[in-house]
């Protein structure tokens, strides 16, 4: 991961001290410098995420093949959650029909786990994205 400009710190603890025979001022920073303006910005960012804020992309997994037998059937089972693929194909395809349902559960699974991820990688994405826009909005213009 490269690193990100993150602003400086937030809250940062400063101290000035003048010394009374010189007059000189002298700046202490103390503690640990904290929070920095990327972590607060990304905290502070608008919870509900804008619709056109799409995040990293997540990989689904491909339809599997359907084989010439099964087609003429497959079209009506994909649209119909009803539609029994294995009674309505000749008994010579019932096993390959069945096959092929377990493996569009398992596509169907891994849809659902790709969408899941991807909304929980978006939701976090959009914070730092957020933050990174308002420290470039805040850094001087040249």
């Amino acid at each position: 991961m490269s690193a990100q400009h993150s602003g400086g710190p937030a809250f940062p603890c400063i101290e000035a001290s003048q010394n009374n025979t010189t007059g000189e001022t002298t700046v202490h920073q103390w503690g640990s410098p904290g929070v920095t303006m990327r972590d607060y910005f990304a905290a502070r960012a608008p919870q509900e995420i804008p619709a056109w804020f799409q995040g990293p992309a997540v990989s689904g997994h491909s339809l599997p093949a359907i084989s010439a037998r099964l087609a003429p059937w497959v079209d009506n089972w994909l649209r119909d959650p009803c539609y029994d693929l294995v009674d309505v194909v000749e008994d010579d395809a019932r096993d390959e029909a069945i096959a092929f349902e377990a493996l569009m559960r398992d596509f169907w699974a891994a849809q659902t786990r790709a969408k899941q991820e991807r909304e929980i990688a978006r939701y976090f994405a959009w914070r730092w994205h957020y933050a990174d826009q308002m420290l470039a909005a805040a850094e001087p213009q040249q």
